[in-house]
């Protein structure tokens, strides 16, 4: 049995997800808080193997939480706001869950981790997966969480510091990189040049080692032709 703890300032929060463990044949509640000051120093006596983490909380924050835990429980967050779900990736987390929370997600969330459980030297689970939506992703750009549309991203450029993401004809700017970035990315999406990823969806034409999308030309880089062709080559055959 997979023991949890549930830690939220509200009560009806709190009775909700208590029931979904409860009901949940592989779980067991080992415990719930509304004071998350009081759930950190009794940890210990509750041997939990996994918590439930409000973000928006008075006391100490899902974040601050987080930071004092220090990555020794895994943690699932639970919140009414979806803004953090970015910052959430520097802390392992298991997965993200947005309030209201249905069974039917809760239980996914409970897979995601009994994964973990089977394989802890994987990648970070929701670095991987946007836990709100497979079709999109947050990226922080400026002092704003810009929500995108994976189906809306034509081509990522790094330049220089920034990553641009074109999905118009100005460019969203993110401090995020390509290699990390492409592992929150659908497999149509490409790695065609050191500098370029290509949503291969909004391919006009392929021709001397130039990937057009909306008229914007795109390079091949030799060390990944290979690729490119053989994307194409699985495609045509």
């Amino acid at each position: 049995m997979i023991r949890c703890i549930v830690i939220d300032d509200e009560p009806l929060a709190v009775r909700l997800l208590s029931n979904y463990v409860n009901d949940h044949p592989d779980l067991e509640l080992a415990g719930s808080f509304n004071n998350p000051i009081k759930a950190f120093h009794e940890l210990d006596s509750h041997q939990a193997d996994l918590i439930f983490l409000d973000i928006q909380m008075p006391q100490l924050s899902g974040m601050q939480f987080l930071q004092l835990l220090n990555n020794r429980i895994p943690v699932i967050l639970t919140t009414a706001y979806n803004e953090y779900a970015l910052e959430s990736y520097d802390h392992h987390v298991i997965d993200y869950l947005v309030k209201p929370i249905s069974y039917d997600r809760f239980a996914k969330s409970i897979d995601k981790f009994q994964s973990f459980q089977l394989n802890p030297s994987a990648e970070n689970i929701t670095e991987k997966e946007d836990s709100l939506s497979s079709n999109s992703l947050f990226v922080k750009s400026g002092h704003k969480m810009v929500r995108i549309e994976l189906n809306e991203i034509r081509y990522l450029e790094s330049r220089g510091d920034y990553l641009h993401i074109f999905t118009g004809d100005e460019p969203i700017k993110t401090l995020e990189n390509l290699k990390d970035i492409i592992q929150r990315l659908s497999n149509n999406f490409l790695r065609c040049h050191r500098s370029f990823i290509c949503n291969m969806d909004k391919v006009e034409y392929i021709e001397n080692n130039r990937i057009i999308i909306n008229g914007n030309y795109i390079p091949i880089s030799r060390a990944y032709t290979q690729i490119v062709q053989s994307y194409v080559k699985d495609r045509t055959s």
